[in-house]
Order: C-alpha cells, then sequence, then structure tokens
C-alpha cells in the first residue's frame, strides 16, 4: 500500500467515526426531543429537508408526517392542559403548561449502525426501553414500561445527517401501577436555583436544558449551569 492509498484509507475512516457519532447524536437528540414534546422543533432540526418521503411509524410522506408527528400530538397536549387546569388550580390553559403531566423517558441501547459505502445514507436498530406517563382523566398519573426497538433510515444532507424514516416496533408495553410519584420519594442535592422539578401529573414536559450547539471554544454563559 503506497503512502497515497494509506493517507486516502486513514481520511475514509476518520470520515466514518465522524458520521458514526453525528448519527448517534441525531437518535439521541431525536429522544430527548420527545421527552420535552418538541416534535416540530424536531423535525425542523433532525429530519430530512431535501426530500418528502419521510416516514414515521403509519404516517408517510412530509406532510402526513407533520400532522401525526407534530399535529396530533399537540392537539393531544391541548387537551390535557385544559383537563389539567380544570382539576388544579395552579395549571392555566396556556401554553406555558403545555406538556403537562407528560413524561416519555426513553434509553437507546444496543445500537447497530451501516454507513453506505458512499458515505450518503445510512441504516440503524436501536432497542429503546422507557416510560410512558400521562395523566388519565381522573387527574392521577398513569405509568406504562415498554420496549421496543426502533428502526431508521438516516440521510446526509447539507448540514449533516437527518432522519429519513422512523419505524416503531413495540415488543411489549404493560401498565406499572406499582410506581409511586409521591413528592416525598424524591430528594436531591442541587446547587441554589437548581432545584430539580419532580415528575407528577401538574409536571411540565420542558426543554431544559437545551441540546447543545455547535461552538468554537469554552464560554462560560453556555455551561449547563445557567440553561436552568
Amino acid at each position: 500500500m503506497t503512502l497515497e492509498e494509506m493517507a486516502e484509507l486513514a481520511l475514509r475512516k476518520a470520515r466514518r467515526a465522524k458520521d458514526y457519532t453525528e448519527i448517534l447524536n441525531v437518535f439521541s437528540a431525536h429522544l430527548y426531543c420527545y421527552r420535552a414534546q418538541k416534535q416540530a422543533y424536531e423535525l425542523e432540526h433532525f429530519w430530512a429537508k431535501e426530500r418528502d418521503d419521510l416516514v414515521y411509524a403509519n404516517a408517510r410522506g412530509r406532510q402526513a408526517v407533520t400532522d401525526f408527528y407534530c399535529a396530533a400530538n399537540a392537539a393531544m397536549r391541548a387537551k390535557k392542559r385544559k383537563l389539567a387546569s380544570a382539576l388544579y388550580p395552579e395549571i392555566r390553559d396556556t401554553p406555558e403548561f403545555d406538556g403537562v403531566g407528560d413524561m416519555v423517558a426513553q434509553a437507546s441501547a444496543s445500537t447497530y449502525i451501516i454507513i453506505a459505502d458512499d458515505g450518503r445514507s445510512a441504516h440503524g436498530i436501536w432497542f429503546v426501553p422507557g416510560f410512558c406517563c400521562e395523566m388519565g382523566k381522573d387527574g392521577k398519573v398513569k405509568a406504562n414500561y415498554f420496549q421496543e426497538k426502533n428502526a431508521l433510515d438516516l440521510v446526509k444532507e447539507s448540514d449533516g445527517w437527518k432522519i429519513l424514516r422512523l419505524d416503531i416496533l413495540v415488543d411489549f408495553q404493560t401498565p406499572a401501577p406499582h410506581i409511586d410519584f409521591s413528592p416525598e420519594h424524591y430528594h436531591f442535592d442541587h446547587p441554589a436555583g437548581l432545584e430539580a422539578v419532580p415528575y407528577s401529573a401538574t409536571a411540565v414536559a420542558r426543554f431544559a436544558p437545551p441540546l447543545p450547539e455547535a461552538y468554537e471554544t469554552w464560554d462560560d454563559s453556555l455551561a449547563f449551569r445557567t440553561a436552568y
């Protein structure tokens, strides 16, 4: 192998490692945005823009994905907000209480990614265990544990890797009635001003801290502790 060939091989491996890391970040951003009930933000920043054949579960095409993943979730949050405001005096039926009672906490595991030889597309599978908690019609928390697989097709666009298709394959889902979200069970030692907000029927899903953005060098004003 010539020096030129060795250099080209090293460059290809470096590009592949960078692609792999960026794909991991994109999927993590999907889970993080879902937890914060920021589906519209996710679609804008982490889904393909240069083609319209998007797929999310049973929704096919950009408009169908937007209607199902963003609009339908927004309408559901509005219903929950109205219900919560009728049951709890501290909750108002206004946008700042959007996502009240919602907690979809998911973890990604057993990552398996294949990137095309041309570096323009990729397939990935993740195991995704998690909890889905929401406020029931009686105002009490309803918790479910689930185990699913997420299968993704991704494409590399001018501004990086984006989700093209995301399929959800549920292995099982089961109620978790033994889970108790009583506030007295929470005790965390946080610095002043950084107190955690325990999950409850009246907790509001928050996009905090926000996802990190690209930066050139350390800036103390961008540190995570200022994001709360």
